[in-house]
Formats: structure tokens, sequence, C-alpha cells
């Protein structure tokens, strides 16, 4: 039910605002801030962009949410996207740039990582976790809406073996990797190959041929695909921010 996530993904919201009033009293701490880059295109683009898709691609979970939406109609799932998309781009943008006024080119790809080793920085580490509990639900219950079949009722122990199959794959997953910076920007490459690229070209494909459309359209599909791989393949390569050689590209820089 939607309206028990919203209760998960409320408690997320609030997690990530003491993060942010944390960093804000960090950022008030500090007594001169480091010479930060503006502008500057170096290698870490790449990863920047792939960390920025593993936070905002939700294809699959926007058929369980549409389907428990409350008088749901295209326009206005467009309109709740459209404002949670904007809202969540200035989160993510905010976050960035304040990691990075406070750490300078010496920010750690997980800013957690750079927060000192005191009662605050243990306390961010500590929401940081109770924001990921918090969206955990949300992201399981489109895994499993597979095992639901439109209008029939599901059997309850292969959704139960469903759940449990994927909540042992992230546990192990997790007792492997330990880098949350890279996990996020493999986590985002995959996602941009897969939610992106492949399965938007095979069900747009799919529908061309039914319906006969144009090939300006499959070309689009096929650059689609092409272009969406790549930017994954390049990601998984590119697993680092590269903050040094930001440095090195910036083309403007300025002094706080």
């Amino acid at each position: 039910d939607q309206r028990w996530l919203s209760m998960t993904s409320s408690m997320s919201v609030g997690a990530v605002a003491v993060v942010f009033w944390l960093l804000l009293q960090l950022s008030h701490d500090t007594e001169a801030f480091p010479s930060l880059c503006l502008a500057g295109v170096s290698w870490g683009t790449v990863s920047m962009f792939a960390s920025m898709m593993q936070t905002v691609i939700l294809q699959m979970c926007v058929l369980p949410m549409y389907g428990e939406m409350k008088d749901r109609s295209p326009g206005s799932f467009e309109r709740v996207v459209f404002w949670s998309f904007l809202i969540l781009f200035k989160i993510c943008a905010c976050f960035a740039v304040l990691g990075y006024m406070i750490f300078g080119p010496d920010v750690k790809s997980n800013v957690l990582l750079s927060l000192p080793a005191s009662f605050s920085g243990k306390m961010a580490r500590l929401c940081a976790g109770a924001s990921v509990m918090g969206v955990y639900p949300l992201i399981l219950k489109s895994m499993i809406a597979t095992f639901h079949s439109p209008g029939h009722s599901s059997r309850a122990e292969t959704v139960h073996f469903g759940i449990g199959a994927i909540v042992a794959a992230v546990l192990l997953t997790s007792l492997c990797l330990s880098d949350l910076g890279k996990l996020n920007i493999v986590n985002g490459a995959v996602s941009t190959g897969v939610f992106v690229a492949v399965v938007p070209f095979m069900v747009g494909l799919h529908l061309l041929e039914r319906v006969q459309q144009s090939i300006a359209l499959r070309l689009g599909l096929f650059l689609l695909l092409i272009f969406g791989v790549l930017g994954s393949l390049f990601a998984l390569l590119l697993d680092d921010n590269y903050e040094r050689e930001l440095s090195a590209a910036c083309f403007w820089k300025k002094n706080f």
C-alpha cells in the first residue's frame, strides 16, 4: 500500500534534512573555504552523470505507483513527477555544492566519509542509513510487482520467496562492496543501460512494428540504444569522481 510507503519516504526526507543541517553547520564553522572550481569538464563528469541517473531513474516504480494513485490520470501523474524531479534536482545540486565547498578537491565520492569523526558526523551517517531503510521498501515493491497478475491474486509463497531472494542478494552484495560512492556509480551506469536504453528500445521497437510508425522514429530508437549503452559502458569504466583531474581542467576558479 502506497500509504505505508509514504511514511517510510517521509522518514527518508527527514533523514536527508538532518544531514543537510549538519553540512550547513560545518559550512558555518569553516573559517575559509578552499579554492573551488566553478566550471570545468573532466572524466568525473561521467561518474557525476551516472550518480545522478542512480537517483532519478524510477521507470521500474512508475506502474505500481500509478496503479495505486488516487484519482489517477496521465496528466496528474505527469505533474507529480515533474515537481518531484524539480525538488530532487535542487536537493542533489545543493548537497553536491555544499560538500564541495566545505571539503574542496579532497572530498570523497561518498561525502559521508569526509565528515569528521564527531558526534554530528556519526549522526549524519546514521541518518543516511535511515534514509536508505526508508526508500528500500519503495524499490522492493516495484521489484515484486511482476509477481502480481492484473486481476488475479498472487500466491503468497511466490511473493515471500521473491522478497527473501531479493533481500538476500542485497545483503550479500553489501558484504562484498563497501564503497558507496563507486556502488552508486555502478548502479547508475547499469540503470542507464537497462532502463534508459535497452528496455525502452525493445518496448518501443515492438510498438513501432505493431503500429507501423515512421523510419525516423525507428532510427531514434537505435540512437537511444547506442548512446545509452555507450554511456553505461563509459560510466562503468570511469567509476571515480576524478577530483584532481577537475582541478587541472578547471577554467573558472574562485576563492571564497
